[in-house]
């Protein structure tokens, strides 16, 4: 799904959650998961991984369907 956003339920994002490492001590942290994951279909659940400085995360969400997840999540960050 690229480009677009959808209201089937086992394509939007219900859980959201960040593991981020620090290259310069090697120490891992992890954020708290966002949402409460009741539509969550683990045969979909998709891992992203993303390198580099983070420089900005932004979603999307339908809020007029009756259960709400977001449809489309992007990442930025620095281009060397």
């Amino acid at each position: 799904m690229c480009g677009g956003t959808t209201t089937k339920e086992g394509e939007q994002i219900h859980l959201l959650a960040f593991k981020i490492k620090d290259t310069k001590n090697g120490q891992v942290r992890c954020t708290e998961t966002q949402g409460n994951g009741t539509m969550l279909l683990n045969e979909t659940r998709k891992d992203v991984f993303v390198s580099g400085k983070l420089l900005g995360l932004a979603g999307q969400a339908n809020n007029d369907l009756d259960r709400v997840g977001l449809n489309k999540v992007m990442f930025y960050n620095e281009v060397a």
